[in-house]
């Protein structure tokens, strides 16, 4: 809880710090938070969409979230624009 109250802390000061980001997702992903963790990083990604740590670890969590719910077409982690 104290670790998680700094991030938002550090969050809201320096949103447009990247590493941030991931360090904070990092903590929910072995906290076994993998929607959490995936929301940090859409946070992070709207704040500075180009720093390319947060697209792989986005990539990485949907994949995670996929294999976890066992949709082996991996919805979330191909994006196919229909």
């Amino acid at each position: 809880d104290t670790a998680r109250g700094v991030f938002n802390f550090l969050v809201h000061h320096i949103p447009w710090y990247g590493p941030l980001y991931v360090d904070f997702q990092a903590l929910e992903r072995d906290l076994g938070r993998l929607h959490d963790a995936l929301s940090i990083v859409e946070r992070g990604l709207k704040e500075n969409s180009r720093y390319g740590p947060l697209w792989f670890e986005a990539f990485k969590l949907c994949e995670n979230l996929d294999m976890q719910e066992k949709n082996l077409n991996l919805p979330r982690t191909i994006f196919t624009n229909d």
